[in-house]
């Protein structure tokens, strides 16, 4: 059956079923591309001030800047109890030696950490913040942000990009193969996430690696899929890092073979 529109002699009837009709067909466009997109809650440190509360300061007798980069696998069913998670901390900090020692030592017995969420249920992400000491005309301040501060978000405004873990099960299906990179140095990979958690590309820093250590750190990053950067209640693009050493596997170190 051929349906024909006249657009001069049709009636009011014909018009208002040609309109429910196209109504319906775009409220179910609509109802379908609402429902596919993710529905996002991250994780979020509890109580920062406790969390920093009687974190030693260096003693150091200079001005200085040094920030503690850390890492931690949030748990799906509870608030996470930091020094029962695998956490790593980091830091290029060459004034202050082993302060990510003292950092870590201090967070795995104060921080807790709220659940992550995916479409309602309750996920295990890698939650990254930092742990920033400054020392200014004698003045000692240390603050905590939820983020690594590498892109060009304000640092003290926005959630960093959470990386879902994978289930347990099946996990080494996951990490990249760099059977060819060396093994005596930290691999660091730049991964630029969408507003939908999504990796639009990522960028390998560290020189003179191979190009199947290239190629299979590459495709790891890309499989990945995040919980996306959080600003002023928006879901936005962002920056992420991570680093790669050969067979060890922590939660800022990811090990691939």
């Amino acid at each position: 059956m051929r349906y024909v529109i006249d657009p001069v002699s049709v009636n009011l009837r014909g018009t208002e079923s040609l309109v429910k009709w196209l109504l319906s067909i775009g409220f179910a466009l609509f109802s379908h591309f609402s429902i596919s997109q993710p529905d996002f809650v991250p994780a979020v440190i509890q109580d920062e001030v406790t969390t920093l509360k009687n974190l030693p300061f260096p003693d150091h007798p200079e001005d200085f800047i040094a920030a503690v980069r850390c890492s931690v696998l949030t748990s799906s069913d509870r608030l996470t109890p930091v020094r029962l998670s695998p956490m790593q901390c980091t830091s290029g900090n060459k004034t202050v030696p082993n302060i990510e020692e003292t950092v870590l030592k201090h967070i795995k017995s104060k921080l807790s950490i709220s659940p992550a969420y995916l479409n309602g249920e309750k996920i295990r992400v890698l939650l990254k913040f930092t742990v920033t000491f400054e020392k200014s005309n004698g003045k000692k301040h240390i603050s905590i942000v939820q983020n690594y501060a590498i892109d060009s978000l304000p640092a003290t405004e926005y959630l960093g990009p959470q990386r879902i873990a994978p289930p347990r099960k099946g996990f080494e299906r996951e990490r990249g193969s760099c059977r060819t990179c060396p093994s005596d140095i930290p691999i660091l990979a730049l991964s630029r996430v969408n507003s939908l958690g999504q990796v639009t590309g990522v960028d390998i820093l560290t020189e003179g690696l191979s190009t199947p250590c290239l190629d299979g750190i590459t495709k790891w990053a890309k499989f990945q899929r995040y919980i996306p950067a959080l600003h002023q209640g928006k879901y936005v693009d962002s920056i992420t890092a991570d680093v790669f050493r050969k067979k060890l596997y922590a939660s800022y170190y990811y090990s691939c073979h």
